[in-house]
């Protein structure tokens, strides 16, 4: 089934300043009712008003403040405000589902930017009745303005108006089911919201590749579009775009067959639309809800959904979805044989499908695209013969100058020659000096790379001693089977370390962050080894807070006091680890951490336990650590991890990953298996990196229940 995309364009002269800060609700209506204020200031605190608290969620409400604006606007006579008004009205209007209504105030918007000279406000309205033309099924004229936002864009450099326009056409694109044309438009506008940072506008054009990959079958790749897309609008809070989100998730899984995904997600999305007053969000969940009972058979339950987002449909006259929803209506009236009304769902279907592929629209499209060509074309090559002159102007300047100037550089130049000749005779005596000085570098670089080239090998050889230490990977595939282990020192040889010791009725696994990297690290990493292997395998302990109280008196042991002849060396070393440690005695899983928690993913939600506030080694004030006990549930997935992946500084900022954007990564790749998660961990690491430096190793341990 065609999917369908719900975009409104938030194009307000005061966008960037609304969703770019918070503001206080009663502030600005403090600002708005204070008739000492200049009127701009007045006029700007109502427009924050509506768009941070009415617009999208209580859009009814937002209409009569809107009034408002526009009224005092106009009473002042602020063609700039007016303006601004009228936008939003517009906007508010096409989410209320009076599409008609709408294209009377961007005609209006239009006007009056045209008339003050604005014509970025003249390409964003182009650009939102393109929108609603699109809805309308009027595909031809979508193109036509969408064309016109494209060209004002460009000439003014409007980056980010172009990827608007770009991303808009691609979407007509697909429902011509021109799948190859809308993808191209699509990557053209992410790489322009990328270099923007617009998030929201990556959130969204991530949306549409998704679409694409789920209209062409390709269901796996469009899931992950679509996870993206969503932890985006997680991130910056989006509850309209989380919505949309949610519907495509559900006829995602609606393709898939999981229909009880389905209806999740469709509900979760339908509840949302419905809150926020979005006629267009409640039609196309009802719609997807219709198809998923559809294809579980329960036809009574798909009319009804259908037929109400029937009569939405054609309220707000969006044709694409009168057609979708028809085809559904007829299948259902079909299969319990009520043949009229089925009838009569099949020739409203077929007249919409008609209407949308009509010859007209067609031509429309690939007249707009040669158009535009041509007109880029043309601009090329008057600019190409505008350089063109320049260059032979120049020409000719360059030649009065170097008839000018040659006289003066042949003077010039056999003063050089004099002066070159004297330091000539200079040069060859110091050549003699540094040649000997040369020949006692070279001598000592000799040594240092030798030096060099022994401390390598000695390091390389300790990577092999200490991989020999670490559980090896059979073993870890023997005891388990479903796991992972993600282990990328920053340096040859490393601190952080992953361990595994096999009880008669239980296994004990952890992961540790030893102080330092590199050498140090590694030196530490050997002594804390050795002192949980004692504890274990010597003293008896079992439970992991008992392991790690024993452990840390090991580990004060091996860095305490020495003897140097007769004399005691005080030794307050404080070096150490962090670690989380767990055992597995059937579903029965007891933990115990020092700084490092224990993350458990049960049906993509994290179950975090946190970690005793000390490390492994001298510390003031040390307590006996806690163990804490979890009953696992078939699917639970557990991560250990080091601190090494959140630190990681990368992406376009420069930053550190952090652990939000860690979880929200986790839980996107539940449904993989550990060998692909590993797989994808690697590969968001090395992404997010970049060519910046790896700070600090990692190490991280998963295994599925």
């Amino acid at each position: 089934m065609k999917k369908f995309f719900y975009i409104i364009c938030l194009c307000a002269l005061f966008s960037n300043d609304v969703y770019g800060q918070k503001y206080d609700k009663d502030s600005l209506w403090g600002v708005w009712q204070n008739d000492s204020e200049e009127d701009t200031t007045r006029l700007r605190a109502l427009n924050h008003y509506v768009w941070n608290f009415y617009l999208f969620v209580k859009t009814d409400s937002a209409m009569h403040f809107l009034q408002i604006q526009y009224d005092y606007a106009q009473k002042v006579n602020s063609l700039k405000f007016k303006g601004v008004a009228s936008n939003s009205m517009g906007i508010a209007s096409s989410i209320l589902g009076d599409n008609n209504k709408a294209i009377e105030y961007f005609e209006e918007t239009m006007a009056i930017d045209y008339k003050i000279g604005d014509i970025k406000g003249v390409s964003a309205s182009f650009n939102n009745l393109g929108i609603i033309y699109k809805e309308q099924g009027r595909y031809s004229e979508a193109i036509d303005v969408y064309g016109k936002s494209l060209d004002l864009a460009d000439s003014i450099g409007d980056k980010q108006g172009v990827g608007s326009a770009l991303n808009n056409m691609g979407i007509v694109y697909e429902l011509m089911r021109d799948s190859e044309n809308a993808l191209k438009n699509y990557k053209k506008t992410l790489i322009i919201r990328r270099e923007e940072g617009d998030n929201e506008g990556i959130s969204s054009c991530l949306n549409n590749i998704g679409i694409v990959y789920q209209n062409r079958k390709d269901l796996k790749t469009a899931l992950k579009y679509y996870k993206e897309s969503y932890s985006y609008k997680d991130t910056i809070n989006d509850l309209s775009g989380i919505s949309v989100s949610y519907n495509n998730f559900g006829t995602l899984y609606r393709d898939m067959g999981q229909y009880d995904k389905a209806l999740y997600y469709l509900k979760k999305g339908h509840d949302i639309k419905l809150a926020i007053g979005d006629k267009k969000g409640v039609l196309m969940s009802l719609n997807g809800m219709g198809s998923v009972y559809y294809y579980l058979g329960n036809y009574k339950k798909s009319i009804e959904l259908s037929s109400e987002a029937l009569e939405i449909a054609k309220e707000i006259k969006v044709l694409e979805l009168i057609k979708d929803v028809s085809r559904i209506l007829y299948r259902s009236q079909k299969a319990i044989g009520n043949n009229g009304p089925a009838l009569e769902m099949f020739e409203l279907y077929i007249s919409m499908r008609d209407s949308l592929n009509s010859t007209q629209n067609q031509k429309a499209l690939i007249q707009r695209e040669m158009q535009f060509e041509y007109e880029k074309e043309k601009v090329i090559i008057e600019k190409e013969n505008e350089r063109k002159r320049a260059i032979a102007e120049k020409e000719k300047e360059k030649e009065k100058v170097f008839k000018y100037s040659l006289g003066i550089v042949l003077f010039l130049v056999v003063l050089f020659l004099i002066f070159i000749f004297n330091r000539l005779k200079i040069t060859r005596q110091k050549n003699s000096i540094i040649e000997e000085q040369k020949g006692e570098v070279d001598k000592a670089f000799s040594i240092l790379e030798e030096k060099n080239q022994e401390i390598t090998d000695s390091i390389t050889y300790a990577k092999r001693i200490q991989s020999a230490i670490l559980p090896s990977d059979d073993l870890i595939k023997e005891l388990m089977p479903s796991s992972f282990v993600f282990y990328k020192p920053k340096d040859i040889i490393a601190g952080d370390f992953y361990w595994l010791e096999p009880l008669d009725d239980s296994l004990l696994f952890a992961v540790a962050d030893c102080t330092g990297h590199g050498v140090p690290g590694a030196m530490v990493s050997v002594v804390s080894i050795n002192a949980l292997n004692r504890s274990v395998r010597e003293l008896g302990k079992k439970e992991p807070g008992e392991i790690l109280d024993q452990t840390r008196k090991i580990v004060i042991q091996e860095f305490g006091n020495r003897a140097q002849g007769d004399q005691i060396i005080k030794n307050e070393v404080k070096d150490g680890m962090d670690i989380a440690l767990c055992r597995l005695k059937g579903n029965t899983l007891t933990y115990a951490g020092a700084y490092n928690p224990l993350w458990i993913i049960r049906n993509n939600e994290i179950l975090e336990f946190k970690a005793d506030r000390q490390a492994i080694g001298l510390i003031d004030n040390p307590k006996a650590f806690k163990t804490v006990t979890v009953e696992l549930e078939k699917g639970d997935t557990i991560y250990l991890f080091s601190d090494g992946f959140a630190d990681q500084f990368g992406g376009e900022r420069g930053k550190k990953y952090k652990y939000k954007p860690f979880k929200n990564f986790l839980i996107s790749l539940q449904e993989y298996s550990m060998k692909e998660q590993k797989e994808l961990l690697l590969e968001e690491f090395v992404k997010w990196r970049g060519n910046l430096e790896q700070v600090d190793d990692v190490c991280m341990m998963g295994i599925r229940f």
